[in-house]
């Protein structure tokens, strides 16, 4: 079960983890529906692991106790992210 975070600095739910590196199509359409943020190529351990949407704060470390809660925070946006299959239309007459 997924925790539910809350940001630091403002109290509110929008919190999402942040994706380092060079972003692929399915990175990129999970960050324009606001599931991840992504955040440069260039990665270090000091660098901040999430992002509050609602005041941009930015806190927690790569090197930090919750790796497991920060990969499956990006498995599940990367699943909500996936199109939906098309539907067939029927062919114009």
């Amino acid at each position: 079960m997924a925790v539910k975070r809350t940001c630091p600095n403002c109290g509110a739910a929008r919190v999402v983890p942040i994706v380092y590196g060079e972003p692929k199509p399915a990175t990129m359409r999970a960050a324009e529906l606001g599931l991840l943020l992504t955040w440069g190529c260039l990665v270090y351990d000091e660098l901040p692991r999430w992002a509050c949407l609602a005041c941009e704060h930015r806190w927690g470390r790569l090197d930090d106790a919750d790796a497991a809660a920060w990969h499956g925070a990006i498995g599940s946006a990367m699943k909500k992210a996936r199109p939906s299959p098309t539907t067939r239309r029927p062919p114009s007459s």
